[in-house]
């Protein structure tokens, strides 16, 4: 995932400003108001075991100089990525296919139908956006939005990072490395800042596979991807910081790629 370059940041942030505008005449007549001036609340309601409800909120979504208002509704998000177990339990209930990606990081051995050595707990990965979305069925969840996904990395807090200002360290997420971390060995992130039992992993480990369809020019939309789709996070051989920016959107997600720089976690409907 490093052929991205610095000229494609460049490039995304002007798609962003020219996407604008066309985010608000699309959602013409009702104009979503500017965010509060206060942080996020988690709502209170007893979510299912291992998610979390966010209460919905209008936050800026995009690069800081190129943002617009968006308004989320209130969703339920797994606090952390889908492991390899957990998905070897959808593939022996024949809910899920395989992982079908052959590279060598790939953490699910298709000789022994299990996990690579030691990676038991490491985010899945190797499967493609169907089967992302497949398992989440399974799950009776989905797959998270784009939209969702910045607003629970950076709520109306406009912090540079999920976790916050400071720049990527193996301190604060799964960076730099030839493989995976296990699922929630870093601290937990909500609304840009670090918080505890929240959202781990929502930067770093693996690119998230979103339900948005990806479209030039780039613009904030809940369009369920069937092409190219949304991923976002970075993943874990990545040193660059700003591929880890709360608002960076990756552009390569065709809909059956599977690379092993490629995992997810679920989402469900209030």
């Amino acid at each position: 995932m490093k052929a991205n370059t610095k000229t494609s940041f460049l490039f995304e942030k002007s798609l962003w400003v020219a996407g604008a505008a066309f985010l608000v005449s699309a959602c013409a007549p009702f104009s979503p108001p500017e965010p509060v001036d206060q942080a996020p609340i988690v709502a209170t309601d007893v979510a299912p075991e291992g998610m979390l409800l966010l209460q919905g909120n209008t936050f800026r979504m995009g690069p800081k100089d190129a943002s617009i208002p968006v308004t989320v509704s209130s969703f339920y998000l797994d606090k952390n990525l889908v492991t390899v177990d957990k998905y070897i339990e959808c593939i022996k209930k024949d809910a899920c296919g395989a992982p079908l990606g052959d590279d060598a990081n790939c953490n699910y051995n298709k000789m022994t139908k299990t996990a690579q050595f030691g990676r038991a707990n490491d985010p899945i990965n190797c499967v493609s956006f169907t089967q992302a979305r497949n398992y989440c069925i399974w799950q009776k969840k989905r797959l998270p939005t784009e939209i969702e996904w910045e607003y629970a990395a950076r709520g109306t807090s406009n912090s540079t990072y999920p976790w916050g200002n400071d720049e990527p360290s193996d301190q604060n997420v799964c960076i730099n490395t030839k493989g995976t971390c296990k699922v929630g060995s870093k601290a937990s992130t909500l609304f840009g800042k670090q918080t505890m039992n929240t959202i781990f992993d929502l930067s770093g480990n693996v690119w998230q596979w979103l339900d948005t369809q990806i479209s030039s020019p780039l613009k904030a939309t809940n369009q369920p991807c069937y092409s190219k789709c949304g991923l976002r996070g970075a993943d874990s051989s990545i040193s660059t910081p700003f591929f880890y920016e709360s608002w960076y959107r990756e552009n390569s997600g065709k809909i059956e790629e599977n690379t092993s720089a490629f995992g997810f976690r679920c989402a469900k409907d209030q």
